[in-house]
């Protein structure tokens, strides 16, 4: 049997995927497949990606999607087809420490996880530039119920961790294709079916700071995808019965994705800053949690200059951003 399944969606990385490829051929869990899923590439990743698998084809099979579906319709072709327990999830532009999923398949193994986590390293390629820890150590310390409160509120990369496959084809769970922050959508809900959640303090996963990549780029238009990613996220989890058992923490993670990390976004990743999409979410927020602003995350979560900000762009989005200009130059300077 095999123990994980390796999953990595893959489109224009020719640049850095013998990096990733070699990390995952390198793990020292013997019992591995790793799923590449060429996401109609039109560089040079396929013909890379052939090359690994004629060399190794007791390890590695290929996908060829002749349509781009982005990363979770990409996602979704490897979960189908995979035949290990678990299952792991690399970006193509990542790689991961040789010990990654051996050492998480034993802890799952051990403790009977559904999900075992660990903690990741940003880096650009040549240092590592800062350390980063996907879900706070000591929630685990909390009963269950509060740790699945936090796992909502904090869920972390859906990268450093390993799931069990029973998790999506049981309660038929896939990512919405087409789209990004496909994640946001069904990492919280996951994290909350699991019946245990496992976190291993070690730094195995190392995520590259591509700043050619969709999302980090400026102008780019298919970051509103979180709005939908978002909304989908708290559907599911009403779908799911589990809306009304977490309602503070659901709503806050919408609160936090749709609204707050979107309007700063239509300023730090716009220019000029998109107020269009300002005005549009601020007002589909107050329509959809009213009272979003009582949300008791809200002040224990989100220090008081970015609320002050936001109450700001409620008035007038101009002027928020205008401000936010004008602090950052006088940080600067």
């Amino acid at each position: 049997m095999i123990n994980v399944s390796i999953i990595v969606p893959v489109f224009n990385t020719e640049k850095y995927l013998h990096r990733c490829i070699k990390s995952l051929l390198n793990q020292t869990l013997g019992s591995i497949e790793i799923i590449l899923v060429n996401d109609a590439s039109t560089d040079n990743s396929l013909s890379i990606m052939q090359d690994y698998v004629e060399k190794h084809k007791d390890k590695i099979q290929l996908i060829n999607l002749k349509k781009n579906i982005k990363q979770g319709g990409a996602k979704n072709h490897g979960i189908k087809v995979a035949k290990g327990e678990y299952i792991g999830i690399v970006d193509s532009d990542d790689w991961v420490d040789h010990r990654m999923y051996n050492d998480l398949f034993r802890e799952a193994k051990r403790s009977s996880a559904d999900i075992v986590d660990s903690d990741y390293y940003e880096s650009n390629g040549n240092n590592y530039l800062k350390e980063f820890f996907s879900i706070d150590k000591k929630i685990f310390a909390k009963s269950k119920k509060e740790i699945k409160k936090e796992i909502i509120l904090s869920p972390g990369r859906m990268v450093t961790k390993i799931y069990k496959k029973s998790l999506f084809t049981n309660n038929n769970l896939f990512f919405t294709e087409n789209r990004f922050y496909e994640d946001n959508e069904l990492g919280p809900l996951l994290n909350v079916l699991a019946n245990k959640v496992v976190k291993l303090n070690t730094h195995y996963y190392y995520y590259f700071i591509n700043t050619q990549s969709t999302t980090r780029k400026i102008n780019n238009y298919s970051y509103f995808d979180r709005l939908i990613t978002a909304k989908n996220m708290l559907q599911r989890f009403k779908e799911k019965g589990l809306y009304d058992k977490y309602k503070e923490e659901i709503d806050f993670s919408f609160i936090n994705q749709y609204y707050i990390n979107t309007i700063f976004g239509c300023i730090i990743l716009f220019n000029p800053a998109e107020t269009k999409y300002m005005i549009k979410v601020q007002k589909e927020i107050q329509e959809t949690i009213p009272t979003y602003r009582k949300n008791k995350y809200y002040k224990l979560r989100i220090s008081l200059s970015k609320r002050i900000f936001l109450n700001i762009g409620r008035i007038s989005p101009k002027l928020m951003v205008n401000l936010y200009a004008l602090i950052k130059i006088i940080k600067i300077k």
